[in-house]
């Protein structure tokens, strides 16, 4: 069955052709595919990133300080990016089309925070990018990575600088080192002034607690004096409200006054005829009515009144004033004031009656002399006030009138002057109250300030009497510590000077190297126990197991594998025959490839034999995988590489550790061929030993790969179920 196979073979051409074809594809995928990613990262330097410089510069310790310009320079002469030097609008528009994978900013104040080093609140320098990982996501992951290094360099360059200036103040420190020895000694004679100083203090003090005793006596009567005057001054509002309230009303009652008598006129009286006869009988009708009543009662009354009230040697007036009181008299002063006579005139006519009766008593004025005169005194005058007071009553009470007008016009003239001094005085006196009270109020107002002012005072005074005794003893002890310290002023002059010339003796060695050295205290020195020149010898291991198991894909799928024209004798003669043919193609096809990205891409392993082993052994296991699925379960055998292929490129952790894959892949990958067949090829490459673990499990899978399809093809050989195995029309197929 050997022999015939590979006749078959040979009768077609065409089967030749799909072999070759099969044998290139492992070639085909891993050369053209490496080779579009062979060593992206040694071309970093053409992808395109704009730069824009927005810093303005600042002077720092008097000198100019523009880092963002020192950095621009630097990137002109960086090629770890294509770098392009253009305004913030183009910058903009570069990077949404598509232009430039990165905008790099340098904000305005990055030179003055540059310079923030020692300020209380420093900050940070920021350098600001943009990036579009929508256009492409590993560019601006290149891009940044880039962006790392040239952010260490600025904070290096950044920090050097300060060196630069630290460095120079320490030289300054030293000169001031030296200045601050010399002082020290001006320090010593001068704490010397200060010990005699203080002792001139601490008695002083010591005087001045002794007077703060009668200062806080003096306090505590003050006090005392205090509350009396705010008793005092209490009483005093009090007082001066009451004053304010009569003051007010007796304004207001002198200004009534005053409008009422500025209103009064006094007319002249002239009296008409018939006013005149109207008086004249009035008066007659009335004296007659009453002289009749005065005559006949007026000598009882008197005789009463004397008997009554008089003492024998009682005067004429006493007399006078005595009579008035009685009821008859005084009904005969109002007749007469009916008739146009005022009170006062009624009465002074009366007692002229009574006088003129009196004036012939002669001696003493007793009862029985009264009554024996008055009774032709009284008619004769009685006789003289009826027989005239018709005639002179109006007369007489007409020129009374006018006279009395006269008299009152005077009297109100004289009366509206004084209501109008009395008005304007009362009003002042008023205002004058009303400020009195208002001053009161402020006084007591006060009040509660003052003792609280007087409480702070005698307070402040015990505490001022206690801080000065305190002051007396500090004083004491400031004087005992000057001269501590005039002592240690001569350590201090003595370390001062050491220090600067150990100072000085430092920084004669300071140099470039040494500011550097302060920038970047720290390399880094790597050591690779392996040799993985660029990205492809990196990738080559994942993309070689792809390119191995799509050749062996594609050759189950060409091949007439599963078929076999006329009787067949042995499950194992067709395998064979099969994988005589299956097997040499397979191996040719890796070693094609291996030896084709050596050429196109440079690909140079380190142990190239070990690399071609692996190849070759990794294809042998592949198709015989492959060859058992479609053996045993057809067309749907094809399906099952595929997803097979899927599954262990997911857990081959060929690009990404598997510590950052997900826990699905961290389980399985160690049962998956692609993961030995990976780590061998990366071993093989960069030289490190390759593990024979990878070798015997490659070597296990295809064993038993082979031994599962001999024996399902020998139980279908044996039990007759080999019909699907034949076909009579191979050989014409094959033409096809």
């Amino acid at each position: 069955m050997l022999k015939k196979e590979w006749k078959n073979l040979f009768k077609n051409k065409f089967l030749i052709v799909a072999l070759i074809a099969i044998i290139t594809i492992p070639t085909i995928y891993t050369t053209l595919f490496l080779g579009s990613m062979w060593d992206p990262y040694g071309k970093v330097d053409n992808l395109p990133v704009a730069v824009v410089n927005e810093d303005k510069p600042v002077t720092y310790e008097g000198k100019d300080v523009n880092v963002g310009e020192k950095f621009v320079d630097k990137l002109k002469d960086n090629d770890s990016l294509a770098f392009n030097f253009v305004d913030k609008e183009t910058a903009t528009n570069g990077l949404e089309n598509g232009t430039y994978y990165m905008v790099i900013t340098v904000p305005q104040d990055f030179s003055k925070n540059a310079t923030t080093l020692l300020d209380k609140n420093p900050k940070k320098m920021v350098l600001e990018y943009a990036t579009n990982p929508a256009k492409n996501y590993i560019a601006s992951k290149m891009s940044q990575s880039a962006l790392s290094k040239i952010q260490t360099s600025i904070a290096n360059s950044v920090t050097e600088t300060y060196a630069q200036t630290v460095f120079e103040q320490f030289e300054s420190m030293g000169d001031s080192l030296d200045e601050a020895a010399d002082g020290s000694l001006e320090l010593k004679d001068g704490l010397t002034k200060l010990e005699d100083g203080g002792v001139k203090i601490s008695d002083g003090l010591n005087t001045l607690s002794e007077s703060m005793l009668t200062f806080t006596d003096g306090t505590t009567s003050l006090s005392k004096g205090l509350d009396t005057y705010l008793s005092g001054v209490e009483s005093l509002s009090s007082a001066s409200k009451e004053l304010a309230a009569g003051a007010s009303k007796l304004a207001a009652g002198a200004s009534t006054l005053n409008s009422s008598v500025q209103g009064i006129s006094i007319p002249s009286v002239e009296l008409t005829k018939e006013q005149k006869n109207t008086i004249k009988n009035t008066a007659a009708s009335s004296v007659s009515s009453y002289a009749d009543k005065l005559s006949s009662g007026i000598g009882s009354a008197v005789s009463n009144k004397v008997s009554s009230t008089l003492t024998a040697d009682a005067t004429v007036s006493a007399v006078s004033s005595a009579i008035l009181k009685d009821a008859n008299i005084a009904q005969m002063v109002g007749a007469l004031q009916s008739v146009g006579y005022t009170k006062e005139q009624a009465q002074s006519l009366v007692v002229g009656i009574v006088s003129n009766t009196l004036k012939g008593v002669s001696g003493n004025i007793t009862a029985d002399s009264i009554t024996n005169s008055i009774s032709p005194t009284v008619s004769s005058t009685i006789g003289q006030i009826a027989g005239g007071a018709a005639e002179k009553g109006a007369l007489a009470v007409a020129s009374q009138v006018n006279s009395n007008l006269s008299s009152y016009e005077e009297m109100f003239t004289t009366l509206k002057s004084a209501t109008k001094t009395l008005s304007d005085g009362l009003s002042t006196l008023s205002t004058g109250a009303d400020k009195l009270n208002a001053g009161a109020n402020k006084l007591v107002a006060n009040n509660s300030a003052l003792k609280s002012g007087m409480s702070s005072l005698s307070s402040g005074a015990n505490k001022i009497s206690s801080g000065v005794n305190e002051l007396h003893t500090g004083s004491v002890t400031l004087t005992d510590g000057l001269k501590t310290a005039s002592e240690g002023t001569e350590t201090l002059q003595s370390g001062l000077s050491e220090g600067a010339n150990k100072l000085k003796d430092k920084l004669e060695f300071v140099s470039d190297s040494t500011s550097d050295m302060f920038s970047a205290p720290v390399d880094s020195k790597e050591t690779q126990i392996s040799t993985v020149p660029d990205n492809g010898h990196a990738m080559a291991a994942y993309i070689m197991i792809v390119g191995l198991w799509v050749g062996a894909m594609a050759f189950c799928s060409v091949y007439p594998i599963s078929k076999q024209k006329g009787q067949i004798k042995s499950g194992f003669g067709f395998w064979l025959g099969k994988a005589s043919i299956m097997y040499p193609v397979m191996i040719i096809g890796s070693l094609v490839m291996v030896g084709a990205l050596s050429y196109f891409n440079g690909f140079n392993p380190v142990n190239l034999g070990e690399t071609l082993l692996i190849a070759s052994l990794s294809a042998v296991t592949f198709v015989s995988m492959l060859y058992l699925l479609n053996v045993v379960f057809g067309v749907v055998g094809r399906f099952l590489g595929l997803v097979l292929m899927i599954v262990q490129l997911s857990g081959a952790t060929g690009t990404y550790p598997v510590e950052l894959s997900g826990e699905f892949v961290g389980k399985i990958t160690n049962y998956l061929p692609f993961t030995h067949v990976v780590k061998a090829f990366r071993e093989s490459i960069s030289g490190s030993p390759v593990a024979s673990e990878h070798f015997v499990f490659l070597g296990v899978v295809a064993i038993v790969s082979i031994i599962l399809t001999i024996t399902f093809l020998e139980l279908k050989v044996r039990t007759g179920n080999d019909e699907d195995l034949i076909d009579n029309d191979y050989d014409e197929e094959l033409a096809v």
